[in-house]
C-alpha cells in the first residue's frame, strides 16, 4: 500500500484521492514512483495530501495533473534534489 486514508490502506495514490471525501486527508505512506502517469485532483474535491516525509515522483515533470476551482496546490521538496 502507498496511502491510507483514517485506517483504510490504498494501491494507489490516485484510488486513494479518488476515494478522500472533502475535508479528508490522504496520507502517503511510502515513496511513490508514478512512472508517467499524474495524480488528478477531481473538481471539486477538497482533499489534503500529506507526504509524511515519503517522495512522490513521475517522469513526466508533471505531479499533481489537474486542479480547478477554489483551494490551493502547495508542493514542498524537502532533502535532496532528485538523480536519475
Amino acid at each position: 500500500f502507498v496511502a491510507q486514508i483514517g485506517a483504510v490502506n490504498y494501491a494507489s495514490l490516485q484510488a486513494a484521492v479518488n476515494a478522500a471525501q472533502n475535508g479528508e486527508t490522504v496520507t502517503v505512506i511510502a515513496d511513490i514512483d508514478l512512472g508517467s502517469s499524474k495524480v488528478t485532483v477531481p473538481a471539486g474535491k477538497d482533499v489534503t495530501l500529506d507526504l509524511n516525509g515519503k517522495v512522490v515522483i513521475n517522469n513526466i515533470g508533471t505531479t499533481i495533473g489537474s486542479h480547478t476551482g477554489p483551494g490551493t496546490v502547495a508542493l514542498f521538496f524537502w532533502g535532496k534534489k532528485r538523480e536519475d
